[in-house]
């Protein structure tokens, strides 16, 4: 529902470590998954888009986690 090839959780992107600067990533949404009772972040990893769809996330990468950060802070108008 997302209309991303790679969705991870924030346990993966943890687990990643120093590997995750190897990547563009990015936050999707804060969600309950099925069998867990805490809400968990899920992020989409961009890189493995087609070229023309990932330099178009990466031309807006900053004003999207911008946008993500305002969202988050209730700033919806900003958002």
């Amino acid at each position: 529902s997302y209309g991303a090839r790679i969705l991870i959780t924030e346990h993966t992107l943890k687990q990643m470590g120093n590997l995750k600067d190897e990547f563009h990533i990015r936050l999707v949404d804060n969600v309950t998954v099925k069998g867990k009772d805490e809400p968990c972040k899920i992020y989409e990893v961009i890189d493995g888009d087609r070229d023309e769809v990932l330099q178009k996330k990466l031309s807006i990468l900053p004003m999207y986690n911008a946008a993500m950060q305002a969202f988050i802070s209730g700033k919806f108008h900003d958002a």
